[in-house]
């Protein structure tokens, strides 16, 4: 009789325990249900919140209504008049003053290319410039070449030319190849030519591994 007293108030016991939710391991995570956790984390790095964003973003796009609900409710929502709302800005925002160069960059980004509808290229350039002093070398790169072919800032050469030398001296394949690129068009249409160089909305044939995509922008050049 003992035994089965205790055994009634084992099970009662068990039965009035509250339920316990075991979270799944990352590696049982789908890649929203990752990418949720990694930007949830306050630890995440810069590059980690900007990447998860992107495979949110992907996913939501494909019809992810998980993916679409979170992006919901963080405000990454293709509508400028959230910009105070969208917590992937306002913390890259912190992150950036704090003296983050990463943070400071993917605000370049988020701005140059019109990110959320927020396309504001002076803002873009100015952190663009910030991360630069701290530092990035993604955005020395990128201003070498946004000068370069004047996208979302007026041209200026020299500026561009020197970004770019120091980005390749420090080791930027990218920056390395684009200097390359200007000497052989130097080379072959003649000196000055660097001044007419644009920025194609598409890969062309010839284009360089490594390279961004530049070419001349005057006649009879419009084409390589």
């Amino acid at each position: 009789m003992k035994r089965i007293l205790m055994t009634l108030t084992a099970l009662m016991a068990a039965c009035s325990a509250p339920t316990q939710h075991v979270t799944p391991s990352p590696r049982e995570m789908s890649p929203v249900q990752r990418a949720i956790m990694t930007y949830n984390n306050p630890s995440s790095s810069s590059a980690e919140l900007y990447g998860d964003f992107q495979t949110l973003n992907y996913f939501a796009s494909q019809g992810d209504e998980e993916a679409q609900r979170f992006l919901k409710q963080e405000s990454l929502t293709y509508d400028p008049a959230l910009d105070e709302q969208n917590s992937l800005n306002q913390r890259l925002k912190k992150r950036c003053v704090e003296k983050d160069a990463d943070a400071c960059y993917y605000l370049y980004t988020i701005y140059l290319d019109g990110q959320f509808g927020l396309s504001d290229h002076p803002r873009a350039i100015s952190y663009a410039e910030r991360a630069e002093e701290l530092g990035s070398i993604e955005a020395t790169r990128s201003l070498g070449y946004d000068y370069l072919t004047g996208h979302g800032v007026q041209k200026d050469t020299v500026r561009a030319l020197n970004y770019l030398k120091k980005a390749s001296d420090a080791g930027d394949e990218t920056a390395k190849g684009t200097l390359q690129a200007v000497e052989e068009l130097k080379a072959k249409y003649g000196p000055g030519i660097e001044e007419n160089l644009i920025a194609p909305d598409f890969p062309h044939e010839g284009t360089k591994e490594g390279s961004p995509f530049i070419f001349p922008s005057r006649e009879p050049f419009q084409t390589p």
